[in-house]
């Protein structure tokens, strides 16, 4: 059994050993620093520094916590050793083997065949921790926990399940206005985090909540993966699309199973044993006792689930309701079914009033309220939501490929009382003006056209202007992507002066405008303006472009610090027991000088055979290992060029 001063050197031959995903789990665990780490030795050293270790040991828990301390007090043991040791302070211990495991697996300690040993800088830190208020081995191992939660009552059951169903609803319908908002426009992440001031003032007033509110909500729509984070831009991902097409009660099951998903197991147990009691101080005080070391990280880290819990309806006044219960007990396919009785009932029929306001009766249908928000302007989205039908909404619809003819029919489907004059007159007077204005490409064809040779959409294949002969443009079209057109000149004027149109730089050339952005972008820019604009090919027949939000769907993207780093120390070489590199075998020598340890040495000799000497390794200069030779009492000098391995000594 090697001595506890050649942890570092037995820590960096055992990390080399371990698979990717064990490495990837210990880095993850042990949070370390990863900027840095070169090799398995930087690794083994900043895994055995002193502030790394108390962070580890704050986030065990006390029979962990237990089991480590009565090793280090034994210098080294089995693990019946370790059992008979706690049993002897009055503990009553159980999973030894399962507790010494997971300290292994957090590097606080090492074993060989059958016993364990924990490094002194772990030892060290332990003995230090009742001069910190923290808890000795005896109180470790004989400290009672707090008293049992206090169950909730069944009396108050229905006043909970309401509360957390109204909680519940409201959450769903706020993630859906976030996501809405976020499908048409990103919101730029803070490098401090939050959200930026402009941002979060637009989504509150989307999802009409506080602005100190859209922070918990941008979180709970992250956990749920309905937004990434990409290029310091949150955005909406591909599985927005699906949440926002589904029911209130499987839009919450996703957001609740997200909740349970990402709980950390410890929590998740405690909390599932606890589903029936009320959640609150006695938590915390349970989490001191069984976390003693973990201070305020760890009541944070509860703290963080238990505000979302209530967010969610997963509890109410912190009691769990029956959706609650059912989520922890039997998962989120059940916990969706109870909630949906607890959840209004959705509608397909609203009233079209005169004032050109459309109103629901309740809950919109998901596609309904999709299709709604097409042609018309959300003005109020709760159990009864409204939207307002405008000139500029139409026009926006009729340039996504809406029609007089699918407007009428889709109006008349869910209109309570039917189409009201004012409505179709100002259906009819969208449609008529649709149109007006005219993007198309200056070179090539748009998406969706026909096919065919690429030509130049301004004028001919030559790229001449009709009325100006050659071409009066000349070479004002280099670099230009998009021209726009319109019968009206008074309209074209309009364009040029209309400051919200700035960023498309558009530029006066014969009867129409230029402009070096896209077509798709000319387009859009016009549309949220409040223009009637359509796109067209190059044989000015009106095409539907597909959707394309100001800002691109996102997807997460970033680079995995951890597999990085886990491929760096795998291309600086694994060593195994026949040989290694000379980069390893230089930093087992270093790592064995400034630990004072002693190392077998194997050497190979000119005529090929291979000596092994025990060594206590004092200095390395010029190629040239000086160490004192434990066996013959002497000192040796050794060419490091002939050293083909180490080990540490038994």
């Amino acid at each position: 059994m090697p001595a506890s001063s050649d942890f570092p050197l037995v820590l960096a031959g055992q990390l080399s050993e371990l698979s990717d995903a064990a490495l990837a789990e210990l880095l993850e665990a042990r949070e370390v620093q990863l900027s840095g780490i070169r090799d398995y030795f930087d690794l083994a050293e900043a895994l055995l520094e002193p502030a790394s270790i108390q962070h580890a040991l704050g986030r065990l828990d006390r029979p962990t916590l237990a089991a480590l301390a009565a090793v280090a007090e034994l210098t080294a043991a089995t693990e019946a050793d370790v059992t008979t040791h706690l049993e002897a302070f009055g503990a009553r211990p159980t999973e030894t083997g399962a507790r010494l495991g997971e300290a292994q697996r957090r590097a606080l300690l090492t074993r060989s065949a059958r016993q364990y040993l924990v490094p002194e800088s772990v030892a060290t830190q332990l003995r230090e921790w009742p001069g910190m208020g923290l808890p000795s081995l005896a109180q470790l191992a004989s400290d009672q926990a707090p008293a049992v939660l206090a169950a909730a009552s069944d009396v108050s059951s229905r006043t909970t399940d309401r509360l957390a169903a109204e909680h519940a609803f409201a959450a769903v319908a706020c993630v859906a206005e976030l996501l809405w908002a976020a499908s048409h426009g990103s919101f730029r992440a803070l490098a401090r985090g939050g959200i930026s001031l402009p941002d979060t003032k637009r989504l509150a007033a989307a999802m009409r909540v506080d602005a100190e509110r859209v922070a918990e909500l941008v979180r709970v729509c992250e956990r749920a993966g309905l937004i990434a984070l990409t290029g310091g831009r949150w955005g909406a991902t591909a599985a927005s699309a699906h949440w926002l097409a589904s029911p209130s009660p499987q839009r919450w099951a996703v957001l609740a199973a997200a909740w349970v998903e990402r709980l950390p197991d410890d929590v998740s147990a405690m909390l599932g044993a606890r589903s029936h009691a009320a959640w609150g101080q006695q938590i915390e005080e349970f989490l001191a006792w069984y976390y003693p070391a973990g201070g305020e990280w760890m009541t944070d880290r509860v703290r963080v689930y238990t505000r979302d819990a209530e967010l969610l309806g997963i509890t109410a006044s912190h009691v769990p309701s029956t959706a609650g219960i059912a989520l922890l007990t039997a998962g989120p396919a059940v916990a969706s079914d109870v909630i949906a009785g607890e959840f209004p009932a959705e509608t397909r029929q609203v009233y079209l009033q005169h004032d050109l306001t459309v109103v629901s009766t309740g809950p919109l249908a998901p596609d309904v309220d999709a299709r709604l928000r097409g042609f018309a302007d959300v003005e109020g989205h709760a159990l009864a939501s409204s939207y307002r039908v405008s000139t500029p909404s139409l026009y926006r619809a009729l340039a996504m490929g809406e029609t007089a003819e699918t407007l009428t029919a889709f109006l008349n489907e869910i209109a309570l009382t039917g189409i009201p004059q004012p409505l179709k007159y100002v259906v009819a007077e969208a449609v008529a003006r649709h149109g007006l204005i005219r993007v198309g490409a200056i070179a090539g064809e748009l998406p969706g056209g026909p096919d065919g040779a690429l030509v130049d959409a301004v004028g001919g294949a030559d790229g001449a202007v009709a009325g100006e002969p050659g071409g009066a443009l000349g070479g004002g079209l280099h670099g230009r992507q998009s021209y726009v057109r319109s019968t009206d000149d008074t309209m074209i004027r309009t364009l040029l002066v209309d400051h919200s149109l700035a960023s498309l730089r558009l530029t006066r050339m014969g009867d129409r405008l230029v402009s070096n952005a896209d077509p798709g972008q000319v387009l859009a820019t016009l549309s949220q303006s409040r223009y009637p604009v359509v796109a067209e090919n190059s044989a000015g027949e009106m095409i539907t472009l597909p959707h394309q939000p100001a800002a691109a769907v996102l997807t997460s993207s970033d680079v995995d610090a951890i597999s990085a780093l886990i491929e760096r120390l795998r291309f600086g070489g694994s060593p195994d027991a026949a040989s290694t590199s000379k980069a390893w075998l230089s930093r087992q020598l270093d790592a064995a000088i400034r630990a004072k340890v002693a190392l077998t040495v194997t050497v190979q000799m000119p005529d090929g055979a291979a000596i092994e000497y025990e060594l206590e390794p004092s200095s390395v200069a010029g190629g040239r290992l000086r160490a004192r030779d434990r066996r013959a009492d002497i000192e040796r000098t050794l060419p490091v060029a002939s050293i083909t391995a180490v080990a540490p000594a038994p």
